[in-house]
């Protein structure tokens, strides 16, 4: 961390944010699912590797400098792992959305090849993750000595590649995206699709411009000089300010996705979207940032871990007795309003 309390409270409140509201989504459509079907499970895999992701960004934001090497070098790597998966995810989720599935579907033809291409390319990625360690330790990114790591234009040739990975899965999303507008206009889609299509469109260019920034922090960290005068300190103090940009715009997709998950559930099966769905939407709104601001802030003050256990536990209980209490409110108002056609005289009539 950088050691600006306030600076420190929000990347470690939105990394908490994320990692609990992923969470939440992916259990969420887990059980709220009308069929378990594989894409249901890829959805719901893409998310959970996106809280491990941010939970292992925690981790690194929380101990860096303070804890031994090779811990936060694990970190290191299974973030790494949790980055790769996410963006070929994504694009599968937008393909089985547009209708991927579907033996008639249009999209079938149009990006068969590239689905699988990317998808060796993914499979190679995370070999390479596992097996040839093509990234340098994180210590070594910050002392600018990556060693024994092959380069490509004086970077991590991992470092060049991913980007252009990212931004191709993201590309052919969009491609996606596009090719569903004439599916969605000759009615071929739900309605509930059709007005969620928005929303994915947002949560895609919001991933565009995380490209953009990780592509520019990877110039940035070619360009600095490596003749001892760049202080470990200066790299910190650089790369936190562009953890911090990629944390809002990641935190602002996860959003957007989880407005089309829950208001139109697409990725449910259902017929009809449930208001008490988008009552919980907003209880896991308030937990992930409530969560967020209480911890994130209690870690970037240096608290001892038992009153971060002590907040945590507070915050679960106080949250789980005000959400029993509204759905017992709710259930009042439910029968309030149904009364009149049980008790009346003339119903059959």
């Amino acid at each position: 961390m950088t050691g600006n309390f306030l600076f420190d409270w929000l990347q470690l409140a939105l990394s908490l944010f994320c990692c609990i509201l992923l969470l939440w989504l992916g259990l969420t459509v887990l059980l709220n699912s009308e069929q378990r079907t594989g894409s249901v499970l890829l959805i719901t895999a893409t998310a959970f590797f996106g809280s491990i992701f941010f939970a292992a960004h925690t981790a690194i934001l929380q101990f860096a400098g303070r804890i031994a090497a090779p811990s936060l070098d694990f970190w290191w790597q299974v973030g790494w792992l949790m980055l790769v998966a996410l963006p070929y995810g994504w694009y599968v989720i937008v393909l089985w959305y547009g209708g991927y599935g579907e033996k008639e579907s249009p999209l079938r033809q149009r990006h068969r090849l590239p689905a699988a291409v990317l998808g060796v390319l993914m499979a190679m990625l995370l070999c390479a993750l596992l097996l040839a360690s093509p990234l340098p330790a994180l210590t070594q990114m910050i002392q600018l000595q990556p060693e024994n790591v092959a380069a490509l234009l004086g970077v991590p040739w991992f470092l060049v590649l991913y980007p252009l990975y990212m931004l191709a899965c993201l590309g052919q999303a969009l491609l996606a995206l596009h090719d569903t507008a004439g599916v969605a206009a000759a009615e071929l889609l739900g309605l509930a699709r059709r007005r969620a299509r928005p929303w994915l469109v947002a949560t895609t260019a919001l991933l565009g411009l995380v490209n953009g920034l990780v592509m520019a922090a990877i110039v940035w960290f070619h360009f600095l000089p490596r003749d001892g005068n760049t202080s470990p300190g200066a790299v910190l103090a650089g790369a936190a300010w562009f953890d911090l940009a990629v944390s809002l715009l990641l935190a602002a997709a996860i959003v957007l996705i989880g407005q089309a998950m829950v208001h139109f559930e697409i990725f449910s099966g259902r017929t009809l979207p449930r208001r008490e769905l988008r009552r919980h939407w907003n209880y896991a709104l308030v937990l992930a940032g409530g969560y967020g601001i209480l911890v994130g802030g209690s870690l970037a003050y240096g608290l001892r871990p038992i009153y971060d256990l002590l907040l945590a536990g507070l915050l679960m209980a106080a949250l789980f007795a005000l959400t029993g209490w509204r759905t017992f409110q709710h259930q009042q108002a439910f029968v309030r309003r149904l009364q009149p056609f049980v008790t009346g005289t003339h119903l059959y009539a």
